[in-house]
């Protein structure tokens, strides 16, 4: 009865140790990386209209620089239960739609720029839920084992970027 009782003790400690660091050291080193890259995909969507690639008139142009925004504002508070329980209201789904359809007609450029604000915001989001990661990620294998994993990301992705909309 002794060992079991030690055995629980030092697994406590453990846990709050390697808990302790998670929130205070690794999280918080992995969220500055994310907010460089979205900080990094910015500039590069600056340095395109610098450039002339594209036009400061382009509709793609404020939208990502609007969602780089909200995303640096929420990374760091928002976890995936959130995003799961957020129900986005008519306006702001129909107004993520429009603006991932703006952005799928847009230059490739600026399609990959998108993409790496969305990962970046999906990964703060991960980060601040460790707990839900391996059941998320229990059910994401097995909706892809399924094929449905697309529509699933696809969904994941708009209620993410209407979150923005509510959130900023």
């Amino acid at each position: 009865m002794k060992t079991v009782f030690e055995f629980c003790l030092t697994l406590a400690v453990l846990l709050a140790i390697c808990y302790y660091a998670y929130w205070h050291f690794v999280r918080p080193a992995i969220l500055i990386l994310l907010r460089y890259r979205v900080f990094e995909a910015r500039d590069k969507l600056r340095m395109l209209v610098v450039s002339k690639s594209i036009g400061e008139k382009s509709p793609a142009y404020p939208i990502i620089e609007q969602r780089c925004h909200a995303c640096l504002s929420i990374m760091e508070d928002t976890d995936i239960l959130e995003l799961l329980i957020f129900k986005p209201s008519t306006e702001q789904k129909l107004r993520a739609e429009k603006d991932f359809e703006i952005i799928e007609e847009s230059c490739p450029e600026i399609r990959a720029i998108h993409m790496e604000i969305l990962r970046s915001l999906l990964g703060g989001v991960l980060l601040n839920s460790p707990g839900l990661v391996i059941p998320v990620a229990t059910v994401l294998l097995l909706q892809f084992w399924f094929a449905k994993f697309r529509d699933l990301l696809t969904r994941a992705e708009m209620n993410a970027w209407g979150a923005t909309y509510a959130r900023a």
